[in-house]
């Protein structure tokens, strides 16, 4: 028997339907619209049947994002770990939000996409939709969303950049071969602007392909200034056909509506990664949860057939994994001692190790900072002298960790932004000046940006 999935996609003036049909072998879309919220054919979809399940979008400007780099791998420890290193990036404390991550690809050492939704925004975006007798059982960022479906489009494994344009803003995304490398969230805005800022946010991703992919709804508008300002790149069309099976009608207009068919995705444990989610309950999302969720949906009516083979299986390795531990205690054993003589045994060899490591690699980046490199406060003075005043720019945060130095902070523009790197390239204490970020401030007053510099072998 299929399952009856509802996705909806719902901001202040637009309203994106997908109805879909999900069974053990297949995925189909019955019906995909964009409609005016409270219009009788909004209330017509929606009240069609029961829902088997009901999955919503929280818009872009709901959450804040950031791509992070942490020195391990282990899901439980990401979740408690990505909210703290969110919190200093961005403009919400943990005590009024919610956290959620994934990972940006399948292949290892890769950021994180991590993203901070305000529990207002959240439970704002719960009561829009209660108000239409809907209950979500959870929510997809929209950009997550709307880049799983391009992707699926496009292929797996292809090189490419992302430009999905709507009333609402633009969302950008770069991938490789593995996956995602680089994200940006535009502001709606003028024509002139939102080319102007689009630009400026493709140019800083540094796409390793020359190929854009674009579409939705304003794509008509800016496709042709667009590609004039990023000349050099090959622009074409999202394809026509849809990556999930629908009837012919409806293959046309699915590029205007790639938000809701990344939440039917969703819904269908087929997005990908990474899928930034958050819980209709207002918990903190670690990621793990609705990856098995998903995969338990998928697997359950395989559950049964599949038991009786897993325990047999499972006996047998059992005494084969048992050795096979044996054999790797000894190991641990023997390299702990070798590390640390003195330690005792038992289940802190693993910590004990991890300082121990950490303290020796702080001590060589301190004996190697002393010897090369001047103090963070003569590189600030030597930065004071080659920005003039008139560059309208005040910093947030300064962390110093030779040979590197990361900046934050607010410009009045994305040219001052440009600007003030410019100055500093042109220093020769300074070895490389990038933008590693900027995007339109959450308070719509210019442009915040993150910097790293890279200091020369005689600063």
């Amino acid at each position: 028997m299929a399952n009856h999935i509802l996705a909806i996609h719902l901001t202040a003036g637009r309203l994106s339907v997908a109805a879909a049909e999900s069974t053990l072998r297949s995925l189909r879309v019955t019906t995909l619209a964009e409609v005016l919220p409270g219009s009788e054919q909004a209330a017509a979809i929606i009240g069609d049947r029961k829902w088997d399940r009901v999955i919503a979008s929280l818009p872009s400007e709901a959450a804040v994002y950031r791509m992070l780099e942490l020195p391990f791998s282990d899901r439980r420890r990401l979740a408690q770990a990505v909210g703290p290193a969110l919190e200093d990036y961005v403009p919400f404390s943990l005590d009024e939000s919610i956290s959620s991550f994934d990972a940006t690809s399948t292949a290892p050492d890769r950021p994180l996409l991590a993203v901070m939704a305000g529990r207002a925004a959240l439970d704002a975006q719960r009561e829009s939709l209660i108000a239409y007798g809907l209950s979500p059982e959870r929510f997809i960022w929209a950009p997550s969303a709307t880049l799983g479906a391009y992707r699926h489009a496009v292929g797996e494994g292809v090189a490419f950049t992302a430009i999905d344009v709507s009333e609402d803003g633009a969302i950008v995304g770069c991938f490789d071969e593995h996956g995602l490398t680089g994200l940006r969230v535009v502001d709606g805005a003028d024509e002139t602007t939102l080319i102007r800022n689009l630009t400026w946010s493709v140019r800083t991703l540094d796409p390793s392909s020359d190929r854009v992919v674009v579409g939705g709804t304003r794509v008509q508008t800016i496709h042709i200034g667009l590609s004039e300002t990023l000349s050099g790149l090959r622009f074409e069309a999202l394809p026509t056909a849809s990556p999930v099976e629908m009837p012919h009608h409806l293959e046309t207009g699915w590029r205007n509506s790639a938000v809701a068919l990344g939440l039917v995705l969703a819904a269908a444990g087929e997005l990908g990664k990474p899928s930034i989610e958050f819980s209709a309950s207002g918990q903190d999302a670690s990621g793990a949860g609705g990856e098995l969720r998903d995969a338990g949906r998928s697997l359950l009516p395989w559950a049964v057939v599949a038991a009786a083979s897993f325990a047999l299986a499972g006996s047998l390795e059992y005494a084969r994994l048992s050795k096979t531990e044996a054999a790797l205690e000894r190991r641990a054993e023997a390299i702990y001692r070798t590390a640390i003589p003195s330690g005792s045994g038992g289940t802190a060899h693993k910590m004990k190790l991890e300082l121990r490591a950490g303290q020796l690699e702080r001590e060589r980046a301190d004996s190697a900072s002393s010897r090369t490199h001047a103090g963070p406060l003569s590189v600030l003075l030597d930065m004071s002298k080659q920005v003039p005043r008139e560059i309208a720019v005040e910093f947030d945060s300064y962390v110093y960790d030779a040979p590197s130095i990361r900046l934050s902070g607010h410009g009045a523009s994305f040219e001052v932004v440009t600007r003030l790197q410019q100055l500093l390239e042109e220093r020769e204490t300074f070895a490389n000046v990038e933008v590693s970020d900027v995007h339109s401030a959450v308070s719509g007053d210019g442009v915040e940006f993150e910097m790293t510099i890279t200091l020369g072998g005689n600063a």
